[in-house]
């Protein structure tokens, strides 16, 4: 399992739950050689007034693992 993060400035989280579907429903069509098809568990979210930069990594981090619980290959934002 790969992680990684994607920040999009100024961009609210309704804007960012699409932005993130497109990209999973795009590589979950895709046949790679080397491992087949693919599936992505991808966790949205938005900087809050109280957040700090560790709150904002510890809420991202956990909501992949929630779409893996509702089923994988999914996205989840919170």
């Amino acid at each position: 399992m790969e992680e990684f993060i994607v920040l999009l400035p100024f961009c609210y989280l309704e804007k960012a739950t699409i932005i993130a579907e497109s990209i999973r429903i795009a590589l979950a069509s895709q046949v790679f050689d080397e491992i087949g098809q693919v599936t992505l568990s991808i966790g949205v979210t938005e900087s809050r007034n109280e957040d700090t930069p560790t709150s904002i990594l510890d809420r991202v981090d956990q909501l992949p693992y929630d779409s893996k619980r509702g089923g994988k290959n999914r996205v989840t934002s919170g």
